[in-house]
C-alpha cells in the first residue's frame, strides 16, 4: 500500500494557499465478477448468527455468484478454528487471548459492530427501567456480598426509590459467552475482589449458593429473569427488548451519570477510545471499551470481530478471485452493512473504528500480490 507523505513545510503551504482546498475520498475493493461463482465459508459465534446470516444474504443479493455459507459455534469453538486456519473469515463477539494470538503470526482484527449488555432485573414493586446501579454494586450482588434489594449501597444510589426487603436471586450463564466476558470485564475493571477472584472470561467459576442459577444462553437468561421475582441477570440488549425486560441505568466510567443502555451510547463508548485502539496487524488481545471515558457513553459494551489473515493464500481452495470477493465482501459488512445492525439491536461502528479496518483490509494479500490498497484521506489541489 502507498503511502502519502507530506512534508510540515509543504503542508503549511497548502493550508495558507487559496488556490488549494482539502478533498477526503477513498477508493473500494474491485466487486465480483459479473458471470463468475464464488465459494467461501465462514465460522460464526452463535449469539452473531443473525447478523452474519443478514449479511450474507444481503451480498448475496447484490452479487448472485457468491456463495457463502457460515457454520455456527461457541464462542471457545470459534477462537479454536481460527487458530487453525480453517475458514477465511470467523466472526466472534471475543478476541483470541494473547497467548493463542501469538500463535497466529498474520492476524487481522476488523471490528464489525458492538454489542451492549443490559443488566435487566425483576423487581414487582419497581416494574419500569432505569434503576441506578454502578460496578461496584453489581460485582458485591454476584459476590454474594449484597443480598437484598434494599440494601443500603443500592438505595443510596436510588434515594427516591422504596425498595423492598426481598432477596436477590442472580442469574447467570453457565455456557462460553462473549457477553459474559464483556460483563465479568467490567466487573473487573471495578471490583479489586472480583477481578482476584474470578477475573473475566467468556466462562467462569461462578460463586456457589442457594442465590445462583445456572441457565445457558442470553434468550434463557432473558426469559428466567421475566417469570423469576427479585432476579437479575445479564443479556444481551436485543434480547431484553425482546422480553420486555426492565433494565438498569449503569453509572459510565466518569463518575458523573447513569446511563441507560442504548445503541447511541454503545456507539459513543466505542468512539471515546478509538484515538487508541491498534491497527488492525497489530495486538488486540488488551483492546477493551467497557468503561469508556465520556457522559454519554455507556459503559458495558464490546466489539464484535471479523478474524481474519494477511495472507489468505495460506487458506486451502482459495484462489485470488474469491480472496478478493472476501476483502470486498469485508469492507461491506463494515460500511454499507451497517445499516442492518439496528434492528438486531448491535450498534454502529464509529467512524474512526471504520478507517481502522479499512486499512486492515488493505494489508491482505494472496501470495504476495495486494488485493486492496486502501488510499484513505488524501489532499488534493483545487482545479
Amino acid at each position: 500500500m502507498t503511502n502519502k507523505i507530506i512534508s510540515s513545510s509543504a503542508l503549511m503551504l497548502i493550508l495558507v494557499t487559496s488556490m488549494t482546498s482539502f478533498s477526503a475520498y477513498a477508493n473500494e475493493p474491485d466487486p465480483p465478477q459479473d458471470g463468475v461463482q464464488y465459494k467461501f465459508y465462514e465460522i460464526t459465534s452463535s449469539s452473531l448468527t443473525s447478523i452474519v446470516n443478514k449479511w450474507i444474504n444481503a451480498y448475496h443479493g447484490l452479487y448472485q455468484g457468491v456463495t457463502i455459507k457460515s457454520d455456527r459455534v461457541n464462542d471457545n469453538n470459534a477462537i479454536y478454528q481460527y487458530t487453525k486456519r480453517v475458514v477465511p473469515i470467523v466472526n466472534s463477539d471475543v478476541l483470541p487471548s494473547s497467548t493463542i494470538a501469538k500463535k497466529i503470526s498474520d492476524a487481522l482484527i476488523i471490528p464489525s459492530s458492538i454489542h451492549t449488555v443490559a443488566i435487566i432485573y425483576n423487581i414487582p414493586e419497581f416494574k419500569q427501567s432505569g434503576l441506578n446501579l454502578n460496578g461496584t454494586v453489581l460485582a458485591d450482588i454476584y459476590l454474594g456480598k449484597i443480598i437484598y434489594w434494599n440494601d443500603p449501597e443500592i438505595q443510596s444510589l436510588n434515594p427516591n426509590v422504596n425498595l423492598p426487603d426481598a432477596r436477590i436471586t442472580p442469574i447467570h450463564r453457565n455456557d462460553p459467552s462473549g457477553i459474559t466476558y464483556t460483563f465479568t470485564e467490567y466487573l473487573s475493571s471495578e471490583s479489586k475482589i472480583w477481578k482476584i477472584s474470578y477475573g473475566k472470561g467468556t466462562k467462569i467459576s461462578w460463586k456457589a449458593g442457594e442465590s445462583d442459577q445456572k441457565f445457558s444462553g442470553d434468550p434463557v437468561i432473558a426469559s428466567d429473569v421475566a417469570i423469576t421475582p427479585y432476579s437479575i441477570g445479564y443479556s444481551d440488549l436485543g434480547d431484553a427488548v425482546k422480553y420486555k425486560q426492565t433494565y438498569a441505568a449503569i453509572q459510565n466510567g466518569d463518575g458523573t451519570k447513569f446511563v441507560v443502555p442504548s445503541l447511541e451510547a454503545s456507539t459513543y463508548a466505542a468512539s471515546a477510545v478509538s484515538q487508541n485502539l491498534p491497527e488492525a496487524n497489530k495486538d488486540w488481545s488488551k483492546v477493551s471499551i467497557v468503561n469508556a471515558p465520556g457522559t454519554d457513553s455507556y459503559p458495558i459494551v464490546g466489539f464484535n470481530y471479523i478474524l481474519t489473515y494477511h495472507n489468505l493464500d495460506k487458506i486451502k481452495s482459495l484462489d485470488k478471485n474469491t480472496s478478493g470477493t472476501i476483502v470486498d465482501q469485508i469492507y461491506w459488512d463494515v460500511t454499507d452493512g451497517q445499516k442492518y445492525l439496528g434492528p438486531l439491536y448491535l450498534a454502529q461502528l464509529p467512524d474512526n473504528v471504520t478507517e481502522i479496518d479499512k486499512r486492515g483490509l488493505g494489508d491482505i494479500d494472496f501470495k504476495g500480490s495486494q488485493l486492496f490498497a486502501y488510499d484513505g484521506f488524501v489532499v488534493e489541489p483545487t482545479q
